[in-house]
This record gives structure tokens, C-alpha cells and sequence, in this order.
């Protein structure tokens, strides 16, 4: 599985847990529905629906849309 931030994580009304991917080269999002493991600390590990090195939304994730264009941020 992949970790990432607690955080990047959301669920729909339905309570399916998806992410906001981020396409690099447009910096536009993209949902994608994903299953979760364990949570460790301030982790969740994603065991499938992304792989490793995909860019995932951090801040926000309630108030993304399908499209929208994000930014990265610094630090």
C-alpha cells in the first residue's frame, strides 16, 4: 500500500473514501475512489485505487470540485 496524510483522505454521503489526485502537468484534480487501510499516526494506507508517487490533494479536499485547478504548496 501507499501512505499518505490523514488528512487527503475524504469519504462521500455514501462513505466511500476517495482522494483528489492531482495531474502534475495542469494541476487540475481528479477524484478517484480508493480503499484504506490502517491508519498509523497522522498516516492511512491507501491498498489500492493509487499508486506510488501519485500527487494527492492535502488541504481542502471538502471544498474541490472535479477540474478545479489547484496549487502547490510551498515548503
Amino acid at each position: 500500500g501507499v501512505l499518505i496524510p490523514v488528512q487527503c483522505a475524504a469519504q462521500d454521503e455514501g462513505g466511500k473514501p476517495y482522494v483528489w489526485l492531482v495531474d502534475p502537468k495542469t494541476m487540475r484534480v481528479k477524484r478517484v475512489d480508493v480503499t484504506l487501510g490502517s491508519v498509523t499516526g497522522s498516516s492511512v494506507e491507501v491498498t489500492s485505487g493509487l499508486q506510488a508517487g501519485a500527487w494527492v490533494a492535502a488541504s481542502g479536499v471538502h471544498q474541490l470540485r472535479e477540474g478545479m485547478e489547484v496549487r502547490r504548496a510551498e515548503g
